[in-house]
């Protein structure tokens, strides 16, 4: 697998969707911000975030998550422990929308069970393209950073007959 530019566009659209359509969901509106305007900064603090991984026949990789201490505190409680879990879970929901949008071009992703882990300008080396995110909300920021291979003779076509047949946040049993 190597970079492929039109499976990463996809991903570049689908990846703020998801995010922006997940906090939404909580209350929490944030809104992306344009690429101008993002900046890396390497002065930040220690802050916990939550890591998935993925993988498909197309596409691979990993999905950082990282909450601003507001933004997470409106979400979550306020035990450390159910913070981490809490963290841990938006990861999952958040792959999960966007695994969801993938379905709809013939993606169908495999996931790893999140882990949330504690640091400060944390990188993937995998020879991935990594792309970050930015989101702001009246309560704090939201950081996504996306390392992903794809194989570069996919070309993403979207199919009508490959969407999901459940609504985001829907509960089905069976």
């Amino acid at each position: 697998m190597n970079v492929s530019t039109p499976c990463l566009d996809l991903l570049d659209g689908v990846l703020p969707e998801a995010t922006e359509a997940l906090f939404r969901a909580y209350g929490v509106a944030v809104h992306s911000r344009p690429p101008a305007t993002r900046e890396r900064s390497s002065s930040l603090r220690e802050r916990l975030s939550g890591v998935i991984g993925f993988t498909s026949p197309e596409l691979m990789g990993s999905l950082v998550l990282t909450i601003s201490d507001p933004i997470l505190a409106m979400m979550a409680p306020s035990d450390d422990a159910l913070s981490s879990d809490c963290l841990a879970e938006l990861t999952n929901q958040l792959i999960g929308r966007m695994k969801n949008q993938l379905l709809k071009y013939g993606v169908a992703l495999q996931l790893a069970l999140p882990v949330v882990i504690r640091g400060q300008c944390l990188d993937a080396h995998n020879g991935a393209e990594i792309r970050d995110y930015e989101f702001s909300s009246e309560a704090g920021a939201v950081t996504i950073r996306l390392a992903a291979l794809a194989d570069i003779d996919f070309y993403p076509q979207p199919s009508s007959e490959l969407a999901p047949s459940l609504e985001e946040g829907e509960l089905t049993f069976f």
